[in-house]
């Protein structure tokens, strides 16, 4: 869950709750499936960031950036 604040006053809240279906139980598939989901994640925060005046661009872009950085050190 990861939630945008703007002016200490919540705009959006966006909770990700993603299955992906594998098709063997392999370590490649595995990273290929949170890859997949990973994607999704981004194109839904950059169609909201599109929206957004240029204030509200640049806390999503921190909120990306600290998503991206979580996914990393798993």
């Amino acid at each position: 869950i990861a939630d945008l604040v703007k002016d200490k006053e919540l705009v959006k809240t966006f909770s990700y709750d993603k299955k992906v279906l594998v098709k063997e139980n392999k370590p490649y598939e595995f990273v290929n499936g949170l890859n997949k989901i990973f994607e999704e994640i981004m194109e839904e925060l950059l169609k909201v960031l599109i929206l957004l005046d240029l204030e509200m661009q640049e806390t999503l872009l921190k909120l990306l950036k600290d998503i991206t950085q979580k996914v990393q050190m798993r």
